[in-house]
């Protein structure tokens, strides 16, 4: 079978997610990876695997997932045709946060081709073997890098789109990149955060993700941002606490209400407190 397909094996150790760097086992398992086929180059194989990162990093850890959704319904742009654009050399060579990022995916694929561990060591971040998107992560955020990406990103969104005829209105997708920013949770916030915007991103989104179309509509829209619910007061308490436990339900942004909401929220209360004062 394996000559039938041109399977091109490498063993490599099998490491735990999350697993301690501190482990001392007396006996490793081994496993074999199929690192090319006949159909498959390894050149091929490299870009996948970094592109499968890509959609966690920018998907599925929320980093990019609010303006991603919103692009994917106005401007009818396919998920991996986003995901690719993070992903093409020609386009983000001038971008060195984005480059940076997919260089690491490249190189860290090619490590795993030739028998490295298929997550990455980090003794810096709590000892233990990190997925790949989830380590750029925390890159981001612990080195200030995170704005950076979002500006570069929002860039690299326009000139796309640019090159596509195709007119999305440049406050809707700005705002839809700050909204995304200012969700990302972190460490060391202790109040709440108000945030204004001229479209209703936030109901569009959040109704998309249960199934529903809701228009885009222009508009004043206020929210408060919760970010005391939930705090962290290091750097450890936040890697482990957001990153890693929240990894299986992608718990990486916070909740917000509108402040209509909020306000209509204390009149019902206090007109309840008010009946419940005649009895």
């Amino acid at each position: 079978y394996q000559k039938k397909h041109g399977l091109d094996i490498v063993e490599t150790e099998i490491i735990n997610l999350h697993g301690s760097l501190l482990e001392n086992e007396e006996i490793f398992e081994r496993e074999q990876l199929v690192i090319a086929t006949n159909t498959m180059s390894r050149e091929d194989w490299v870009k996948i695997r970094a592109i499968a990162w890509q959609t966690g990093f920018l998907h599925f850890n929320k980093v990019m997932q609010i303006p991603f959704i919103l692009l994917h319904k106005v401007a009818d742009l396919t998920f991996r045709e986003l995901i690719e654009i993070f992903s093409k050399e020609e386009r983000i060579k001038n971008l060195p946060i984005i480059s940076g990022i997919q260089s690491f995916f490249l190189d860290s694929a090619k490590s795993i081709q030739n028998g490295g561990a298929e997550y990455f060591e980090s003794k810096e971040w709590l000892n233990i073997w990190w997925p790949h998107d989830e380590f750029q992560l925390i890159e981001l955020c612990t080195s200030e890098k995170l704005l950076k990406f979002y500006n570069e990103a929002e860039l690299l969104l326009t000139n796309y789109l640019r090159v596509l005829s195709i007119e999305v209105p440049s406050a809707l997708l700005k705002e839809a990149i700050k909204l995304n920013y200012k969700l990302i949770k972190m460490p060391f916030n202790n109040s709440d955060q108000k945030i204004e915007l001229s479209y209703n991103i936030w109901e569009f989104y959040r109704n998309h993700l249960i199934g529903l179309d809701v228009p885009v509509e222009e508009g004043k829209f206020e929210y408060i941002i919760d970010r005391t619910s939930d705090n962290w007061q290091t750097w450890d308490q936040w890697c482990k606490e957001v990153i890693w436990y929240g990894n299986k339900k992608g718990d990486y942004l916070y909740e917000m209400q509108s402040i209509d909401h909020i306000k209509s929220n204390r009149k019902t209360k206090s007109n309840q407190k008010e009946l419940a004062g005649h009895y």
